[in-house]
């Protein structure tokens, strides 16, 4: 949760509610919900893995905070990002005449396939080296 200044964020343990964490921003976040994002339905902190996102911020696991320099929040997103593969799913819409479903790319993204036939143990007396041919398809 933002806090009202919007100079830092409440984390709070939703299996407990009395634990909660002040995390410092460390600048002003231009987080907002009134002006031009108030009628557009749009999400202002989404869950990608395990970062936190906002308009302006990304928090990782450590709470450790990083400022992002794309300050636009997920246009017309109002529903949790729902992630598949690589791919972010969300639900919307702009005021109340429309409803639309929000699919993005979570970059970068690498794939890989183990295509060995046995697994490969490795042991204290023995080195690994592992190679990867990327191809696109």
């Amino acid at each position: 949760m933002v806090s009202y200044d919007k100079t830092k964020v409440y984390k709070i343990n939703i299996e407990n509610p009395a634990d909660v964490k002040e995390i410092p921003l460390g600048f002003t976040t231009n987080y907002s919900c009134s002006n031009d994002y108030y009628n557009s339905g749009t999400l202002y902190l989404a869950n990608i893995g395990d970062w936190v996102v906002g308009s302006d911020f990304i928090i990782n696991t450590e709470d450790k905070v990083f400022k992002k320099a794309n300050n636009a929040p997920w246009t017309y997103t109002g529903t949790p990002l729902f992630q598949y593969g690589p791919y972010l799913f969300s639900f919307g819409g702009y005021y109340a005449d429309s409803t639309r479903q929000n699919i993005f790319l979570r970059t970068p993204y690498l794939a890989t396939i183990n295509n060995l036939e046995i697994s490969v143990i490795k042991t204290a007396d023995k080195t690994m080296k592992i190679t990867y041919t990327i191809q696109e398809e």
